[in-house]
């Protein structure tokens, strides 16, 4: 009788920490894209007030769970009493959050004070966290000054190992006490739930006996894996088919030459040809981000095809200057992470500017703006330096060769600077500057400046503008300059179907980096697009541009003030 009494009090106690939904509030931002593949993320973490949402105390960068499994996915966080989760849904790059809120694990008594705040029916009943092992994947941003919270992302606290037991085969404990002298009982369920699936009669020498020949294995397989599982492989590819309804003329030979062919659509790319199918580029990246548990990092972007050969320089980008040896690095970089709030990266690196990417499957659009293409710096051979500053801000200052250079071309070096605030995942607003000399002389001296704001107004509409100016001294006591507006956004329509709009006005004055014509170019862009899943676009573009000058041309050479081009992308990553 004793036993089964003691039984029924060991049952109620394992019932003492039923968790409910929490009263933490926080939010939880992703550092990379989230993906398909099941792996630990490195997440911001700002907890905050629930009345004010006003931020309390520093930023967390920690090691979430990612739960992919089914439809449903979540990142899971466990932070003192509660687990931190934060749903996600499928976006324009991998998976974005939609909804946060914090599951608590407490005693009996203390849940019941809190259901008195709440609904019966907002209380639910979930199994306990499972623990998780430390990952220190994905960490470009800068980790947490708290170094008690962000040593130990994954590791579950004292309290809750009562409550992942099932309360416990109560019918073991039942027939003890036939068996059992009654000095017994006060051993036996302690035993009994951690034990219940090895029969009492087991003895211990079968269970130890091989255990010591299989651990030396299975430590050195560990650390093979320990030295991979850092190292992030992803990739992607896009191809296009385009139609100018200027009908331009045919590339009379395009098997012989050293470069991608001329462009035939006119200041456009990646769809810089017409009526014929290309792929404009495949890359492959190797990523190991640099964190405070493993300080030093790199990262590997190599990239194929027509958009590769004008990032790296070609008869379509006389500005970029790379040899055999190192046109296709879109990318090349080391990592040092001296402390969470400094990162060093050295190498060849890409700008600063700009709020669209090389890389296709990054942009809202699939056609570029010719502000990317003409007025900002697209990537750099040097070294730079973020700060974060905490309450997501951070400053980075960088020192180059020269803008689009991999070796120098004079006794002069190149500077450019970024202010950063992030808000949430809600608003990411950038200042960007550079200045320095260009040219072979060292003579020509350029400087360029630019605001990026991205706004995400809801689930189903993120909104990008795009100021940048560039300013080109050609040392004959005159400056000239190229600047460009953007306005796009993405709207959902549904979760799979988004419609894509931009509008873009462009200015050259005559600038020796930009289009070669003083001009002002109005370009208005309208997609279309189909996302089956995160990692598979298509899309289908309308662009019309408009120029004050007559840059465009018709088969038969006659020369044009307007472009009409439609295109149908593939983008594919993974």
């Amino acid at each position: 009788m004793l036993v089964i009494i003691f039984s029924l009090l060991l049952s109620q106690k394992s019932l003492a920490s039923e968790p409910t939904i929490g009263q933490r509030c926080f939010s939880m931002l992703p550092l990379h894209d989230v993906g398909e593949r099941c792996v630990p993320q490195q997440v911001r973490v700002q907890m905050q007030n629930c009345a004010t949402n006003e931020n309390i105390g520093e930023p967390m960068v920690v090691t979430a769970r990612y739960e992919c499994k089914g439809a449903d996915r979540k990142l899971k966080y466990w932070y003192k009493d509660s687990m931190l989760i934060s749903d996600l849904e499928p976006g324009l790059h991998g998976y974005g959050i939609s909804n946060s809120y914090s599951i608590y694990y407490g005693t009996v008594a203390q849940n019941k004070r809190l259901e008195k705040l709440r609904t019966p029916s907002s209380i639910v009943s979930l199994p306990a966290p499972v623990p998780e092992e430390e990952n220190t994947l994905d960490g470009w941003r800068l980790p947490s000054s708290d170094a008690a919270n962000a040593g130990k992302p994954a590791v579950m606290p004292s309290p809750v190992p009562p409550p992942v037991s099932p309360p416990a085969p109560s019918p073991t404990p039942v027939a003890t006490p036939v068996v059992i002298p009654a000095a017994t009982p006060v051993v036996t369920p302690v035993v009994a739930p951690v034990a219940t699936p090895v029969p009492m009669t087991t003895t211990v020498a079968p269970v130890a006996a091989p255990a010591p020949q299989a651990e030396p294995a299975k430590k050195e397989s560990c650390e093979v894996c320990d030295a991979l599982k850092g190292v992030k492989v992803s990739g992607s590819i896009d191809g296009y088919i385009a139609y100018n309804f200027n009908s331009p003329p045919v590339n009379s030979n395009p098997s012989n030459y050293g470069s991608s062919p001329a462009s035939q659509n006119t200041y456009l790319l990646p769809n810089a040809y017409h009526d014929q199918f290309s792929i404009a580029l495949a890359r492959l990246s190797f990523e190991h981000v640099a964190s405070e548990e493993n300080s030093v990092g790199f990262r590997i972007d190599l990239g194929f095809g027509p958009l590769a050969d004008f990032y790296a320089g070609s008869d379509n980008n006389l500005q970029a200057h790379s040899d055999d040896a190192t046109r296709y690095f879109l990318q090349a970089y080391l990592s040092y992470r001296p402390t969470s709030w400094l990162l060093f990266n050295g190498g060849k690196m890409q700008s600063l500017f700009g709020s669209e990417n090389i890389d296709p499957v990054y942009n809202m659009n699939y056609s570029l703006s010719l502000g990317y293409i003409y007025v900002i710096p697209h990537w750099g051979t040097g070294l730079n330096a973020v700060v974060d500053l905490g309450d997501g801000w951070s400053i980075t200052g960088e020192i180059i060769n020269g803008v689009d250079e991999f070796y120098d071309n004079n006794v002069n070096k190149t500077y450019l600077g970024q202010l950063r605030k992030v808000i949430s995942d809600a608003v990411d607003l950038r200042l960007n500057l550079e200045a320095g000399y260009e040219g072979a002389g060292g003579i020509d001296d350029r400087s360029t400046y630019e605001f990026v704001g991205i706004f995400k107004f809801s689930d189903s509409l993120k909104v990008i503008t795009d100021w940048s100016l560039a300013l080109d001294n050609m040392n004959d006591g005159g400056d000239i300059q190229a600047d460009s507006f953007i306005f796009s956004f993405d709207w959902g329509l549904t979760q799979k179907f988004h419609l894509l709009p931009r509008y873009e006005i462009f200015n050259d004055s005559g600038v020796s980096f930009g289009t070669n014509l003083p001009q002002v170019i109005n370009s208005a862009v309208l997609g279309v697009e189909y996302r089956p899943n995160p990692h598979l676009r298509f899309q289908l573009e309308y662009r019309y541009d408009s120029s004050t000058q007559l840059p465009y041309i018709e088969a038969d050479g006659t020369q044009l003030g307007t472009q009409g081009v439609a295109t149908l992308s593939a983008m594919a990553s993974f």
